[in-house]
């Protein structure tokens, strides 16, 4: 609930370039190739008409990179200052050609008139007055409506995941074969990166629920090096299957939802029921510890017998 807003803004270089700058960083999440496929979408361009400057102290406050609150606030502002910024072009294209301005339109490259380009991107930026072609925006993260109180962020995602895994009963050891995600995380921007974060964040869980430890004792750590702590490798990778449901309404006031989190969600409970499938034995605790799940398999089979 508390304050929580992020900025953008769009203008054209000298060069003849469209550039778009948004204040925060992209380490992984994909973001600048999602602002290429939205201004793509928006402008009728191409990736080549496209610069995009990411982190820049100079430029707009975006606010922290943090979860998928970044791919909600390029979705909002580039909804917002891309329509006000082509207005801005076709007045200047106007000013220079004496063309209708209605009756122009962004394309690859420059401005069109009934299919043909009558003025490229670089000769408005030379002839034109790119200073006045400069667009900023800025929106709140988005909380639920109705509130008296500021409330937390209410953009629900959904993930259903299934795990297969192998389990060893001579060591105790798990692996995991495969992993199926069945995701609904409203509308997709960039495939690649949507897989990537999901698949990626997968990897995390399955780290978390089976390698990944730092016990302590007396509130000091018993590992003196981080080559303690095992994190799972491309070795250790299974199989992976994601499945996407993408009926987000057109009317969705925030169609783009971000994936930032939603991959790893799910994993370790799925392992977990995966194990008890097939052992019969509930872990109750993370990492799962191969001593006790091999202690636990050789009570069950003294009971058995």
């Amino acid at each position: 609930g508390l304050p929580d807003s992020g900025g953008g803004r769009v203008s054209l270089t000298a060069e003849g370039r469209i550039r778009l700058e948004f204040g925060f960083a992209d380490y992984g999440q994909n973001l600048a190739e999602a602002i290429v496929c939205l201004v793509c979408e928006g402008l009728g361009c191409t990736a080549c008409d496209i610069d995009v400057v990411l982190g820049n102290s100079r430029g707009p406050d975006s606010g922290p990179t943090s979860a998928s609150r970044s791919s909600v606030l390029v979705h909002g502002v580039l909804a917002n200052i891309l329509p006000r910024w082509k207005n801005l072009v076709r007045d200047q294209a106007r000013s220079l050609t004496n063309l209708p301005r209605d009756e122009l339109d962004c394309g690859p490259g420059g401005l069109f008139l009934d299919g043909r380009q009558v003025l490229s991107y670089q000769e408005l930026a030379e002839k034109g007055q790119p200073a006045e072609m400069v667009v900023d925006s800025s929106q709140a993260f988005p909380v639920a409506p109705g509130q008296d109180q500021p409330v937390g962020r209410y953009l629900q995602l959904q993930i259903a995941t299934v795990a297969r895994v192998a389990v060893d009963r001579l060591t105790g050891r798990v692996r995991v074969t495969d992993l199926h995600h069945i995701t609904a995380a409203g509308r997709v921007i960039y495939p690649p990166g949507y897989l990537g974060q999901i698949e990626g964040a997968a990897m995390m869980g399955l780290g978390m629920t089976l390698t990944e430890d730092m016990p302590t004792l007396e509130g000091r750590y018993l590992a003196d090096n981080l080559d303690q702590y095992m994190i799972p490798t491309m070795h250790d990778a299974p199989d992976q299957r994601v499945d996407v449901l993408d009926n987000t309404p057109t009317t969705d006031s925030f169609p783009v939802r971000g994936v930032g989190e939603l991959g790893i969600e799910a994993v370790a409970p799925a392992i977990c029921s995966a194990i008890e499938a097939a052992t019969g034995i509930r872990v109750q605790r993370l990492p799962v510890d191969p001593g006790y799940l091999l202690s636990a398999l050789c009570a069950q089979e003294e009971n058995f017998s």
